[in-house]
């Protein structure tokens, strides 16, 4: 197996359905004694939405009643990465040294052209394992999270964005110092804990003539002087060096730093953000199950649809006061290979957030108290490296109101991806 197939292994929480099957190992070129393994996705999509969703070529959730249809393409999410294998010396002599660097073109477009996307980098760091008994890793650089565990649902059509994103899954990318441990052999236990930025897309308003002592805009979770802090357990089965199964615990915790401006005052709040998650996997010859499960507050910045806090505004739409809201989810995912070359995946997730921490009575279909989504589909092995693939998923979304109403939508999508 190259060195590519390995990293990717731990880089990208694809289950094996989900994965294009792996390139033929090459030897890889070396630069200045640095060997270099260049491969990607080239991903193709069509979608169909029937009903308004919050976005047509990725949406989460149904935004409001509509008879609406729209249809796209998109190369977009197609994906260039290199992984790396670095020499080592000096006090390092005895670590192995890795690296990957990944990039997408989800990074917005020139000028609201959707011929010419942006890149964006998804993936960048370096790791150095030290091998003994308890396989010593540490991991500095751009790499996914660990709350809610690495396990992604199978999908063609939503690479960039998961699948039952904002509907049970939780997942960030964010620059970290990660350490993991492993011990055991067919049945092993694996710990890892890592220190993120605390990257909130919430900042503090900007200074003004009446308020000139007000700090830059900032993030809210850099405002804290905290990072975050996640950790993961997880409990291991394998047979004959194949996965057959794998239960992980983890959690998170972080903190916020509001500056309240309503009521002609600047005084800062600060809120907690934290939550526990279970997950699961199952890898059987011809099925792969895939579930978990979240509980927490302030969760946000793991891509809950729920937002993280509810803001007390006063006359002037200033805050007074915020309050962290309480979320929960969940989702579950089968993939059968009745025939080799076919795969059919099905699969639900639901999010729901705490009704009494949320605005009494907001604008109409703008605060999300539920969000579920199902979805299935077939994905099909054209050759080794080329899979297309038929899914469809239905959205239903409720909004706080009085009362408060479902809304539902669907999309339609066939996608192609060939692994290089």
């Amino acid at each position: 197996m190259t060195r590519l197939a390995l990293l990717l292994a731990a880089a990208l929480p694809l289950s094996a359905a989900a994965e294009s099957p792996s390139p033929a190992p090459a030897a890889p070129p070396r630069l200045g004694g640095v060997t270099v393994d260049l491969g990607g996705w080239l991903a193709f999509g069509t979608f169909a939405t029937f009903g308004a969703l919050d976005s047509n070529e990725l949406p989460r959730a149904a935004v409001r009643p509509s008879t609406e249809r729209t249809f796209g393409m998109t190369a977009r999410q197609s994906r260039l990465r290199a992984a790396l294998g670095l020499p080592s010396d000096g006090l390092l002599a005895d670590a192995r040294l890795d690296g990957l660097v990944e990039l997408d073109f989800m990074g917005g477009s020139v000028g609201g052209d959707g011929s010419l996307p942006l890149v964006r980098l998804r993936h960048a760091w370096i790791s150095a394992a030290f091998g003994g008994p308890a396989h010593l890793t540490v991991l500095l650089g751009q790499d996914w999270g660990l709350m809610g565990g690495p396990n992604v649902p199978v999908s063609l059509g939503h690479l960039a964005v998961p699948r039952f994103s904002g509907a049970g899954l939780l997942y960030r990318r964010a620059p970290q110092l990660r350490v993991s441990a492993s011990f055991g052999g067919d049945l092993s236990v694996r710990a890892e804990g890592a220190l993120l930025a605390p990257l909130d897309r919430a900042v503090t308003p900007a200074a003004t003539a009446a308020w000139p002592d007000r700090p830059p805009p900032t993030g809210v979770g850099a405002r804290s002087g905290l990072p975050d802090a996640e950790g993961r357990v997880s409990l291991r089965l394998q047979r004959g060096g194949r996965p057959l199964l794998e239960l992980g615990l983890s959690g998170h915790a972080g903190r916020e730093r509001w500056l309240l401006t309503g009521g002609g005052q600047d005084v800062n709040a600060s809120v907690d953000s934290y939550g526990g998650a279970l997950d699961a996997r199952l890898d059987l010859p011809r099925v792969t199950a895939l579930a978990g499960a979240f509980l927490g507050k302030n969760l946000d910045v793991l891509s809950t649809l729920s937002a993280g806090v509810t803001l007390s505004l006063d006359a002037q739409g200033q805050p007074l006061a915020v309050t962290g809201v309480t979320v929960m989810g969940g989702f579950g995912q089968v993939a059968v290979a009745p025939l080799p070359w076919l795969h059919l995946v099905a699969g639900a997730g639901v999010e729901q957030a705490e009704r009494k921490e949320l605005p009494a009575n907001p604008a109409d279909g703008t605060v999300p108290l539920r969000n579920l989504q199902a979805s299935g589909g077939a994905l099909v092995d054209l050759t080794s490296r080329w899979q297309g693939g038929v899914e469809y998923t239905a959205y239903l979304t409720r909004y706080v109101g009085v009362p408060d109403r479902d809304v539902w939508s669907g999309q339609l999508e066939v996608s192609s991806r060939y692994a290089f």
